[in-house]
């Protein structure tokens, strides 16, 4: 487990890009718990499951989210309660009733509200936007956590962040080197963080091919694939 700072007790992490969401999420927990305690207090849910079951199914699991974020376990001093599809669930009704979907949302807007002491509270979801979230749920999660938002439209190129990720797996790259593959590979940061690990290790101990080399490699579009670009390099 890491020794530096831990992060705020909320975090909500959102967008089209499943990838980077995810990512964000597992930092937390590293951040919070030891790789031997995750296989103890690591509980996750899926809320798109939970708001689809059965009444007494739902019912259930969204008691079994509750134990989660009330329970510390017996063998770690922290725990983290992780939630998937956030997007499913709706604003509580004012008597803790409604259906499933609602019924989850007072059970998370109770935990966000005041996290328990050694609780930590992770949402991810798919949405675009903060309005798709309820109201409540968001004021609760801007009081005492923080936001992580991974919306790429179709005509965005995330160079910075093809750069940045670059860098954490070793390999330094300039803004035209992330254009030029970001026009090769598409905006999908989980595919071009997949290319991005080959060229790491293609390039291991190496330096980096100067621009022209680059270009060589991802002058056929879109449609090129990584290995027929490393190919190039070697020629």
């Amino acid at each position: 487990m890491s020794t530096q700072r831990l992060p705020p007790q909320i975090l909500l992490a959102y967008g089209n890009q499943p990838h980077p969401v995810r990512q964000s999420a597992e930092a937390l927990v590293q951040a919070v718990l030891s790789p031997d305690d995750r296989g103890i207090a690591l509980y996750r849910f899926d809320a798109r499951e939970i708001v689809r079951a059965a009444a007494a199914e739902a019912e259930r699991q969204i008691e079994e989210v509750r134990g989660a974020c009330e329970t510390v376990p017996l063998l770690s001093e922290r725990y983290v309660v992780w939630v998937t599809g956030i997007e499913a669930v709706k604003a509580p009704a004012k008597d803790a009733g409604g259906p499933p979907a609602a019924r989850l949302g007072a059970v998370l807007l109770r935990a966000l509200t005041q996290p328990p002491p050694g609780c930590w509270l992770v949402l991810t979801g798919e949405a675009r936007n903060e309005k798709e979230f309820p109201a409540r749920l968001l004021k609760a999660i801007r009081a005492q956590g923080r936001i992580d938002k991974f919306v790429t439209y179709d005509d965005q190129a995330p160079v910075d962040w093809v750069l940045k990720d670059a860098r954490s797996l070793g390999l330094t790259l300039r803004p035209p080197h992330a254009r030029m593959l970001i026009e090769a590979i598409g905006n999908d940061m989980g595919r071009l963080h997949r290319e991005l690990e080959k060229f790491a290790l293609f390039f291991e101990g190496e330096a980096i091919p100067d621009e022209a080399q680059w270009r060589a490699g991802v002058h056929r579009g879109q449609h090129t694939r990584l290995f027929h670009m490393l190919g190039q390099f070697r020629m």
